[in-house]
């Protein structure tokens, strides 16, 4: 009875021994993995030489769980600029400008902005990108078709961390109301002031962004990289020259691109919903409904701030189901494909063939592709 009992402890023992040696492992590797990935987020940051304009804001270790680390808050702050004070001729009545008078964020006026860029004569310079914009939504050009409400961003960051013994990253967003019309003459306006040598030289970092600059954070946009694990391919696309920011070239971006809106409001919840934008995204753009897609496979990598645009954006991607492939992707029905997508074609989803393809497009892609790109071969 001793000995069956003696075996017995040591049965038990080397149980709990094992399954303790088990947890280690599995933290050592874990430990192992996320320092591997900070080495190679390092790395990228290092080559900046195909992304000079882009600031860091948050980045996953590995993504960003969308139910646990990131938190989203719409503010009752607001930023609407009026129409211009001569509208050009013929200009659509049926166009819905959301306010009669200029309405800045809080502590910002025009005075005030004047003394932030070390200028004089800010208001001639709005005016005038008022103008301007006008007329591409009097003439319908480059991207300018009709005034949604848009989120801009009163502040972000991604130096939280959950509260659990995990500490994982926590990207924070604080939201601001604002308009497609607004949003397009601020980044007009950008041009004016970089043209007159009134914006800083170096790229704005998340201090600047959060407090001095949060007037240029008109709006959110997202990246989404779209995999198809039955020919491991990515998607990749053909922007059109009707998009917005083409300038008359068709430039080569990833699978989806799509700016976060009063669509993406979730009445039930009483905030902005993530998910519903991504989701938004996928069927407006290409077409996918949920059935074409797995939603536990959506991962959020990064948030960034383009320096060049003025636009803050975040990185993600989503797998396909395994029934899907090119041709059945090609042939949905979507609501802006014709308008904004001038192709869709693959590349192998492997690290090699895509920084390939990276070193031999890369002067046909805006910066917040590369850094799309660059950030989705990170994390394999």
């Amino acid at each position: 009875m001793k000995e069956i009992l003696f075996a017995l402890l040591w049965f038990v023992i080397g149980w709990f021994g094992n399954k303790i040696l088990d947890i280690i492992k599995d933290k050592l590797l874990e430990k192992y993995r996320k320092h591997g990935l900070k080495k190679k987020l390092e790395k990228r940051e290092l080559g900046v030489s195909l992304c000079p304009n882009i600031s860091i804001i948050g980045e996953g270790l590995p993504t960003f769980n969308i139910r646990e680390q990131l938190q989203v808050n719409l503010t009752k702050s607001c930023f609407f600029l009026s129409a211009p004070a001569i509208l050009p001729q013929k200009f659509p009545v049926t166009f819905k400008f959301n306010s009669s008078k200029d309405i800045w964020l809080s502590g910002y006026t025009p005075n005030d902005i004047n003394k932030i860029l070390n200028i004089s004569g800010f208001e001639k310079q709005l005016e005038e990108s008022k103008e301007e914009i006008a007329n591409a939504f009097m003439e319908r050009t480059d991207g300018c078709y009709f005034n949604n409400r848009l989120y801009g961003l009163v502040k972000s960051d991604g130096f939280g961390r959950t509260t659990d013994e995990r500490e994982l990253p926590v990207l924070s967003m604080e939201f601001y109301i604002t308009d497609y019309y607004t949003h397009r003459v601020m980044g007009n306006l950008t041009n004016k002031l970089r043209a007159m040598g009134c914006l800083p030289k170096t790229n704005l970092s998340v201090s600047q962004l959060n407090n001095k600059f949060r007037f240029f954070r008109t709006s959110l946009g997202i990246s989404i990289i779209i995999i198809m694990p039955n020919t491991n391919e990515i998607i990749m696309t053909t922007r059109s020259t009707n998009s917005a920011y083409s300038d008359g070239k068709e430039w080569i971006y990833v699978s989806v691109t799509e700016t976060i809106s009063e669509t993406d409001y979730d009445n039930y919840k009483g905030g902005l919903n993530i998910s519903r934008w991504i989701e938004r995204a996928l069927w407006e753009e290409l077409g996918l409904q949920k059935k074409h897609y797995d939603e536990n496979s959506i991962r959020i990598y990064d948030m960034f701030f383009e320096n060049h645009f003025y636009q803050d954006g975040l990185t993600a991607s989503v797998c396909l189901t395994q029934d899907m492939d090119i041709n059945k992707v090609t042939s949905l029905k979507a609501k802006d494909k014709k308008m904004e997508i001038k192709s869709v074609f693959t590349i192998e989803n492997s690290p090699a063939q895509i920084e390939q393809y990276i070193d031999e497009n890369h002067s046909f892609m805006r910066e917040q592709t590369i850094f799309a790109l660059q950030g989705y071969i990170a994390r394999q």
